[in-house]
């Protein structure tokens, strides 16, 4: 909870107009936002104030602040990351049939059927579909690699693009089949937040003859294999077709955590305070470590814990029952002033 509050409050209070001072941040300034960061870190771990600022900040999983506010200040090209869709781009009357897009498993091909697949792995992002026509006669393939950045709904998505694409050229109803169903539902969702899925939405209205339907992957059918095949071949063959789509935020927010995380590591490894703890985690980790949510942190402890005796003297045994009970500094009395 106190690491939330501080997420929420603290920290976006600090990061507000931060782009337009912290790009050429100082080593003064760092520390002073080291100093502000302080007192938060040491209500949340329960740490002796001697606790070095580093080593709180692994304990937490709290990122430093100064690294926080460089993540917003990245020079980024707007044009190279995908805009989210907002609000209605039809009319509320305008819709898609219920049998346009069937989330359920199809059964029967058609005369022209598409199967349609994407892939993300090591080598990269890659999209594909395989068309059976005239009954299995004639068969026609399509595969193209994305940016690595790309994700695998973006794939999904534009490997049902190409498909209607492909349809509309043979002027004959189409059937395409997808084993993604996040891109089914995000096709039949009339606000759907996807630029790509938006797109197909006005493919669908325009040629009534093209329906969308699911089909469980690695079942069996021959074109949802090759489909799959082709996908993942497209990571690594350089007669894939490039292809170039905006990456999505989420892929955005990704890349600078990673190199958020890479300078935190680096400066973990040389930091001078904190060696005891860098012992234990050597590593940085931006999720709340399950020992800093305890009411004791034995960290910086640099002696073996003591154990309790098994009997425990009276006099003694009310001074525990205070220690236990305590209650922990309220976080807002802990706000330092600035």
């Amino acid at each position: 909870m106190r690491i939330q509050l501080y997420r929420a409050v603290a920290e976006r209070t600090l990061a507000h107009a931060a782009s337009a001072w912290s790009r050429d941040i100082t080593q003064k300034q760092i520390a002073t936002l080291d100093s502000i960061q302080r007192p938060f870190l040491l209500n949340i771990t329960g740490a002796y104030r001697t606790a070095p600022t580093a080593a709180l900040q692994i304990i937490a999983g709290i990122m430093p602040l100064h690294l926080k506010l460089k993540m917003g200040t990245k020079l980024l090209q707007p044009t190279n990351y995908e805009k989210k869709a907002v609000g209605w781009q039809h009319h509320p009357s305008v819709s898609l049939e219920e049998d346009r897009i069937q989330i359920q498993e199809e059964g029967d091909e058609m005369g022209l059927t598409i199967y349609t697949d994407g892939s993300k792995m090591e080598t990269g992002v890659g999209t594909a579909f395989y068309a059976n026509m005239d009954g299995g006669s004639r068969s026609h393939i399509w595969y193209a690699k994305l940016h690595d950045q790309n994700s695998v709904f973006q794939a999904e998505l534009l490997g049902i693009v190409k498909a209607i694409q492909f349809a509309k050229a043979q002027n004959t109803p189409a059937l395409i089949l997808s084993d993604s169903q996040s891109s089914l539902k995000a096709i039949k969702n009339m606000r759907t937040s996807s630029p790509i899925a938006r797109g197909i939405q006005d493919q669908l209205i325009e040629n009534e003859t093209i329906r969308l339907g699911w089909i469980k992957a690695h079942a069996g059918r021959i074109g949802n294999k090759m489909a799959d095949m082709l996908a993942k071949e497209a990571t690594t063959s350089p007669q894939a077709e490039k292809i170039f789509t905006p990456v999505s935020r989420s892929s955005l927010m990704r890349e600078l955590r990673e190199w958020a995380t890479q300078e935190w590591q680096k400066e973990w490894d040389r930091a001078v305070g904190g060696r005891t703890t860098h012992k234990i985690h050597p590593k940085e980790n931006i999720k709340t470590n399950k020992l800093a949510t305890r009411s004791h942190t034995v960290y910086n402890w640099t002696r073996p814990i003591p154990k309790l005796p098994k009997k425990i003297p009276p006099s003694s045994q009310q001074i525990l029952h205070m220690w236990i009970n305590r209650n922990p500094p309220s976080l807002c009395h802990s706000v330092p002033s600035f």
